[in-house]
């Protein structure tokens, strides 16, 4: 067992750096060896290309910091290295085992820092040199200190019940360190160390971006790979590798909602570079996808499997259902949400409305992420009842099918009925006669309905069985309201066209009375 120590300052310096860029970040950690930890004093970096999952430190920087290390403005000795990833977390790519198998022939603690730029989480790995795989070092094995006297994980002071369990002995192995000579012996040892950075930095390359394959030695096949991580959905995307070594064939392991499952061949563009273009109709999703190579020799080997965001859309109405009274008109809004920042141009239309129900949109297009208005007119024709109102809105990807999302409005026409018996009588002066009148309120109509009677002849008057000219509120619902019309004796004898009217929400229906005074 090993431990590693970090002082602060360098700890917060590294993950801040590779938090404030969108590319990787790469250097070298300075430090000392002490007992069996590993503790890193210093970190040191120079211009490196960089890309969101790629970065090298070129000859120029390496060159720049082993003249550092010969004029001593570099204190201590180069114990291990780090770098970023923008994405896939914490873990190391085969030429970061690669990278670290070379570094570990100088001292088997050299150590692998990585940090996650996302959310900054750090991890340690070495290599394990018999079965050259990497492995992270446990947490409790990692020491972020602020006080130098910190920086081992016991000190002969700590009392026995809260030191750290004793590690087994681990063999000694050098360290690289940088130690004072004459000066030609100096000189010497420095210019080797050098050489040796150069060969070990110069070829970094992360997440997976070179393959290696470790059982070909002489001629290793290899997979060139730049991942593709954004599309836009039922839009092409297109795969492209590069090979070294002699690759007998390229496959293209794909699938959505990260079930890698769809299995093509890439065609040979030329010379050892293939391509495979994913149908715009498989892009429903979220892609997850790895390259798989196999070698003259049927040897294999494959990138990381990697996630292509798809940009995606959905309509979603402010509401499912939606009461519209006849000869009114009810509105709502849509919003046409936008899926990993899809920002494209959608069209919109509906289907399912019945003869004399009209529905318009504020805009029949507009940009995802937006919102529009939904508005459902009625007519006096359209009839009664609830109607699925299918909302689409429609995606034109360039060269491909149409992308098409649906969601549903239920629409319920609502309205009342009136009916009053009989619709014709007679009366004497001074007597009365009673009239029935039915009010029927269909599914959603929620208003209150008030009866009236108009035109009714001079010096006559009429009284509800309830007294209250509003009868009903709520829906549905049934009432049979009596209405009873008197005739004074100074009423002119004759036959007279009476109105019975119900309104509710601003729907009136009316009946017409033939009254007759004798």
């Amino acid at each position: 067992m090993s431990y590693v120590s970090i002082w602060k300052p360098v700890h917060d310096r590294i993950v801040q750096a590779a938090k404030d860029t969108s590319t990787e970040i790469v250097g070298l950690l300075i430090g000392k060896l002490q007992d069996d930890t590993i503790i890193i004093e210093d970190s040191t970096t120079g211009e490196f290309a960089s890309e969101p999952h790629r970065v090298t430190l070129p000859g120029s920087s390496i060159a720049k910091i082993a003249n550092d290390i010969l004029t001593g403005r570099l204190k201590g000795n180069v114990v291990g290295w780090y770098h970023s990833h923008t994405a896939g977390g914490l873990f190391f790519s085969e030429t970061d085992v690669a990278t670290q198998r070379t570094l570990q022939q100088f001292s088997s603690l050299i150590t692998g820092m990585v940090v996650d730029a996302r959310n900054g989480e750090v991890g340690y790995f070495r290599v394990i040199p018999q079965t050259e795989r990497a492995f992270r070092l446990l947490n409790e094995n990692i020491r972020v200190y602020e006080d130098e006297q910190d920086a081992l994980p016991r000190t002969p002071e700590t009392p026995a019940a809260l030191a750290p369990p004793v590690p087994p002995p681990v063999p000694p192995t050098p360290a690289v360190e940088v130690r004072r000579r004459p000066p030609k012996q100096q000189l010497t040892h420095r210019l080797a160390l050098a050489i040796v950075l150069v060969t070990l930095i110069i070829s970094i390359a992360l997440i997976g971006a070179v393959v290696y394959n470790s059982t070909l030695r002489t001629t290793p096949l290899t997979v060139i790979h730049n991942p593709v991580l954004e599309g836009t959905i039922g839009t092409p995307i297109v795969i492209s590798a590069n090979t070294t070594g002699t690759a007998r064939n390229l496959t293209l392991i794909y699938g959505t909602n990260s079930n890698a499952n769809v299995s093509t061949a890439m065609s040979l563009v030329t010379s050892g570079q293939y391509s495979y273009t994913i149908p715009g109709e498989a892009v429903t999703g979220n892609i997850a996808y790895y390259i798989l190579a196999i070698g003259s020799q049927g040897n294999q080997v494959k990138t990381p499997t990697y996630q292509i965001t798809v940009g995606d859309f959905k309509p979603i109405p402010q509401t499912n259902a939606l009461t519209v009274y006849r000869t009114k008109s009810a509105t709502t809004s849509i919003n046409l949400l936008s899926i990993n920042n899809f920002n494209k141009q959608l069209s919109l239309t509906s289907t399912g409305a019945p003869n004399g129900l009209t529905v318009t949109f504020s805009s029949n297009t507009a940009q995802a992420g937006n919102s529009l208005e939904l508005n459902i007119t009625a007519t006096p024709l359209t009839p009664n009842g609830t109607y699925p109102i299918i909302i689409t809105a429609t995606y034109m990807p360039p060269q491909s099918t149409p992308v098409v999302h649906e969601t549903t409005i239920q629409a319920t026409i609502a309205d009342f009925e009136l009916q009053v018996t009989p619709l014709v009588t007679s009366i004497h002066r001074g007597s009365s006669t009673v009239l029935n009148v039915t009010l029927t309120l269909e599914k959603g109509f929620t208003d209150p309905v008030t009866i009236n009677i108009l035109d009714l002849p001079q010096g006559s008057s009429y009284t509800m069985t309830n007294g209250n000219p509003t009868i009903i509120s709520g829906s549905p619902a049934t009432t049979t309201i009596t209405v009873q019309i008197k005739a004074s004796t100074t009423v002119k004898v004759g036959t007279y066209t009476v109105q019975i009217q119900a309104t509710g929400a601003g729907i009136v229906h009316t009946q017409v009375l033939e009254l007759t005074v004798r």
